[in-house]
């Protein structure tokens, strides 16, 4: 075998095991942004992508592209509250749905958790919220035994736009008494989307950040970084959210 055959074999060999051994990523950046539904303040921030054909978990028979449903979400932090913004593209907005059956709405379901890898159908690790267009949240799973119930420590401002809708929301992380919010830590982190047509009645599809169903941690979740770096004012353009085909390692 030639020398070039090796070298090439070898390459491949390299890139697959970095492919294989990546970590879906977010940076949690440190600053107190106002909830307000606009999302200006977030624009150019590091960003969880959820816009593929192969994110979608359930429902890919009737997803029609990007502007059906898809999203980025965006992190930050303080003393008190992680915050999360989410820019959702829906062509119909819907949230029929109230309580524990928002999941059923268009909704975004953002999930905290340790960074273990659980087996399938294990809630045991995360924390699990949900949060829709009209301002309404829900928390399913809690580590710490106070699931299924309406978070009263949770804030969210939102606004339906043109072609889709946006989220704020903040949760006061003293409430996921079993997690590490210190800098530089490290958090097991899932992003999801919701969407519903129709009359809203029943989910259609969900499309998630590591492209398995929303409480999968049987590979663990992406990581949200708690980074002490506070964000620049800086525009969209000047620094691109990272596509799924950079970051996918699933």
């Amino acid at each position: 075998m030639s020398k070039v055959v090796v070298l090439g074999l070898v390459l491949v060999m390299v890139i697959f095991a970095s492919s294989a051994s990546a970590q879906l990523s977010l940076i949690c950046y440190r600053g107190t942004p106002t909830l307000d539904g606009n999302l200006d303040e977030w624009r150019g921030l590091d960003a969880a992508v959820v816009d593929a054909e192969d994110q979608v978990f359930m429902g890919v028979e009737t997803w029609t592209g990007a502007a059906d449903c898809s999203g980025i979400f965006y992190a930050m932090w303080d003393d008190t509250n992680v915050y999360i913004a989410v820019d959702a593209k829906d062509d119909t907005v819907v949230t029929a749905q109230t309580g524990g059956d928002i999941w059923m709405n268009d909704a975004a379901e953002v999930f905290f958790a340790t960074t273990n890898a659980k087996p399938t159908g294990d809630h045991s690790e995360h924390y699990q919220y949900g949060l829709t267009p009209n301002e309404m949240q829900w928390n399913w799973c809690n580590m710490d035994g106070a699931g299924s119930r309406y978070p009263d420590y949770v804030v969210v401002k939102a606004s339906t736009v043109a072609g889709g809708y946006t989220i704020e929301a903040s949760v006061e992380y003293a409430e996921m008494m079993s997690l590490n919010f210190t800098t530089d830590a490290v958090i097991g982190f899932h992003p999801c989307l919701d969407d519903a047509d129709g009359d809203g009645s029943a989910r259609d599809l969900q499309i998630t950040w590591t492209g398995l169903e929303a409480h999968d941690q049987s590979t663990g979740f992406g990581d949200l970084i708690l980074s002490s770096q506070i964000p620049a004012a800086v525009s969209a353009t000047d620094k691109l959210a990272t596509t799924w085909s950079h970051i996918k390692s699933r």
